[in-house]
């Protein structure tokens, strides 16, 4: 079962509205930079994407990352008209 992500603190609120967190305003992403899953704001990383196009699938991701290490990355699959997404929360 999928919880919304939904973090209140006394003083902010971390909410997911359509396909993006944001924190007061900020686009944030989990990632995970070996210590742990975390939220942090997607313009400290270097946003990579991708599109496959397959006789049955059509497939895109999008990767971030932080040097040369890759903290997040999320998927979405196109088969036959139906459509399957994958976040993946834990890398490695």
């Amino acid at each position: 079962m999928t919880r919304p992500l939904t973090h209140t603190t006394a003083s902010t609120t971390l909410a997911k509205t359509s396909r993006v967190a944001t924190l007061e305003g900020i686009p944030m992403i989990t990632v995970d930079r070996g210590n742990g899953i975390e939220m942090a704001d997607e313009s400290l990383f270097e946003k990579r994407t991708g599109v496959e196009t397959y006789d049955d699938a059509d497939v895109s991701w999008v990767e971030y990352w932080e040097g040369t290490h890759l903290v997040h990355r999320s998927a979405n699959v196109a088969l036959k008209g139906r459509e399957i997404k994958l976040e993946m929360g834990r890398l490695g």
